[in-house]
C-alpha cells in the first residue's frame, strides 16, 4: 500500500494546521507529539465505485489522513508542513487547500542531487530525464549506482531510497511516496531526515 505526501516550508502560524484539520474528515486518533513535531490524525470515509461491462461493484471504507508539522531548526522558525494520505488525488486536493491557508504558492522541493550524495538515505533507484530520453537506473550497490548515474546525461526526476527499512520515492516536484504502510512517527522521522540531508527550495508567497 502506497502512502502519498506533499510538503511546504513555512514560517506561518502553527495554529493554522489545527484550524485546517477541523475541516478535514472526522476526528481520528487525535494527535501524535514528536518532540519537535506533531501529526494530527483524521479519518475520512470513501466510496470507490467500479464498474465494467462484466461487473459492477462498490469498494468503501475509511482512510486515515495525517497532517504533519516538523520543525526544521534553521534559525528562522521554519517548519515542514504536509499532508499524508493513501490516495494521490486526495493528497493533491488537500495539499492545495493547505498551501493556500499558509499562503505558500509552491511545494517544498528537495534537491535530488543532494539526496544522492547523502550517506544517510541509501538510494537504489534513480530516474533521469533530458530533452529526449528517460532512463531508469537501479542497483543495491550504492557506489555502482552513483557511478552509473554520473556517467549518464540528464537530471534526476525521481530517487527511491531506503529509510527505516521503508522504500521512499522522492520526486523533483516535491511529492514523497512511501511504498510501505508505515506509522505516523516513521513518516515524520523520515521526512525530517530527507529535509536534513537535502536542500529545500521554498517559494514564499
Amino acid at each position: 500500500m502506497h502512502i502519498y505526501s506533499k510538503w511546504i516550508v513555512t514560517t506561518g502560524n502553527p495554529d493554522y494546521l489545527e484550524v485546517f484539520a477541523e475541516g478535514v474528515g472526522e476526528v481520528g486518533v487525535d494527535k501524535v507529539n514528536l518532540g519537535d513535531g506533531r501529526v494530527i490524525l483524521r479519518e475520512m470515509r470513501y466510496e470507490d465505485p467500479r464498474e465494467s461491462s462484466w461487473a459492477e461493484s462498490v469498494t468503501s471504507g475509511r482512510w486515515s489522513i495525517g497532517l504533519v508539522d516538523v520543525e526544521l531548526h534553521d534559525g528562522m522558525d521554519s517548519r515542514l508542513v504536509g499532508v499524508v494520505t493513501p490516495s494521490a488525488s486526495l493528497t493533491a486536493h488537500l495539499f492545495a487547500d493547505l498551501a493556500d491557508m499558509f499562503k505558500a504558492e509552491e511545494p517544498a522541493v528537495f534537491s535530488l542531487r543532494r539526496v544522492l550524495e547523502s550517506g544517510q538515505l541509501h538510494p537504489f533507484s534513480v530516474r533521469l530525464t533530458d530533452d529526449t530520453t528517460r532512463v531508469l537506473v537501479q542497483s543495491r550497490d550504492t557506489k555502482a549506482l552513483l557511478e552509473t548515474v554520473s556517467a549518464l546525461p540528464g537530471e534526476p526526476m525521481g530517487v527511491t531510497v531506503t529509510i527505516n527499512q521503508s522504500q521512499i520515492s522522492i520526486s523533483n516536484q516535491g511529492e514523497v511516496i512511501f511504498a510501505d504502510s508505515t506509522s505516523p512517527t516513521i513518516v515524520a522521522a523520515s521526512i525530517r531526515l530527507i529535509a536534513q540531508e537535502s536542500a529545500l527550495v521554498p517559494d514564499w508567497a
